[in-house]
């Protein structure tokens, strides 16, 4: 029998996240970095031919983006997986139809093959929704180039 505690780690396909990582525990601030890095390590997994990992970082983007989203607001998310908390973005607050639909793709679960439609590029949907939630900020790099390189 074991004694003791034990620490239950999920992978999320980026790096391991203690089970309940609360997305906004760190710097308020940093969450513009956090997207940048979770986009660059999307587009280098895309690069090495890893598309499933190139989705969770890019719905990990999206994640970080939606829980600053809720903070500014002066709403403190619960502890959530990005892919819950986008979920949660588009049911809590009343969105045009196009983010909704980026929402949706975003959202979208894989077949049992593992796929999504082949028109779905959730790094692209990251950045789109990205870009609608802080039209202010200069998130993406003005290439995808220049991000791979990050």
């Amino acid at each position: 029998m074991l004694t003791g505690v034990f620490i239950a780690f999920t992978l999320l396909g980026c790096g391991f996240y203690p089970l309940g990582y609360n997305f906004g525990m760190e710097n308020a601030e940093n969450w513009q970095k956090q997207v940048k890095r979770e986009l660059a390590r999307a587009y280098r997994a895309r690069e090495e031919g890893n598309e499933g990992r190139a989705r969770v970082c890019a719905r990990r983007a999206a994640g970080f983006a939606a829980d600053a989203f809720f903070r500014q607001r002066g709403i403190d998310p619960p502890a959530q997986s990005p892919f819950n908390l986008l979920e949660k973005l588009g049911s809590e607050f009343a969105l045009p139809e196009p983010v909704l639909e980026t929402l949706k793709r975003l959202t979208l679960r894989v077949d049992h093959e593992f796929n999504l439609p082949p028109e779905v590029d959730l790094i692209q949907e990251s950045k789109k929704l990205i870009r609608v939630l802080f039209p202010e900020k200069e998130i993406s790099p003005q290439s995808d180039e220049q991000i791979s390189q990050e």
